[in-house]
């Protein structure tokens, strides 16, 4: 009878490593974004998910480490889907197409909102975000303007550097800002809300940005 040869002491096998990186990422996820990153200890992280905070060592290296695993993980999804598509948000009406997908990827990821707030207006802590995320949407964005432009969509003599940031902020704001939106405003932020707010916000685009 053959025998295994013997697993490495310390080292879960593959499915289980995933497994249990999944797992942290997920707590950590919901736990920043509840709390913001000074706040959560990887004590915390671990228990959440379940395993020891060794653990947490393991497949990061430290919180900082596991703060950029969890943008990559929630983030490169959401890109990878607007990468996806390029074609449509280029084409015809596709800077609405945009506002559309974001709110609604906002209203439906209800942590990625609260992320994005602490990594942007709070400042928490990855220069890595900054230089990989927003850069990459960014150049989709500025030549999807620019076709909108040579099409006739949009004034030509708009300043297409303020076109970008309108159509971010329009598309970010009720969710990123969405306690003051609810609390001031008396404005619940939710599936259908986005959907008023994509078919409201492409209007307004539009009506404001044509020739």
């Amino acid at each position: 009878m053959s025998r295994k040869p013997p697993s490495r002491v310390g080292r879960p096998a593959e499915d289980r490593r995933l497994e249990v990186r999944s797992q942290l990422i997920e707590a950590a996820r919901e736990l920043f974004a509840l709390q913001g990153f000074e706040a959560v200890s990887l004590r915390a992280v671990a228990d959440a998910a379940g395993v020891t905070p060794a653990m947490v060592h393991y497949y990061f290296g430290d919180k900082h480490g596991l703060w950029v695993a969890v943008l990559e993980d929630t983030l490169e999804g959401v890109l990878q889907g607007m990468l996806a598509a390029r074609e449509d948000i280029e084409g015809p009406g596709g800077l609405g197409i945009y506002l559309q997908r974001h709110t609604q990827t906002l209203a439906e990821k209800t942590w990625l909102a609260p992320l994005l707030y602490r990594e942007v207006v709070l400042g928490q802590p990855s220069a890595e975000f900054m230089r990989r995320f927003p850069e990459r949407l960014r150049q989709l964005l500025a030549g999807a303007i620019e076709k909108a432009r040579l099409r006739g969509e949009i004034a030509a003599d708009l300043d297409a550097e303020l076109l970008l940031l309108s159509l971010i902020a329009t598309a970010v704001f009720p969710h990123v800002f969405r306690p003051l939106v609810e609390r001031v405003l008396d404005v619940k932020v939710n599936r259908a809300f986005a959907q008023r707010w994509a078919v409201h916000a492409q209007r307004m685009f539009y009506r404001g940005a044509q020739p």
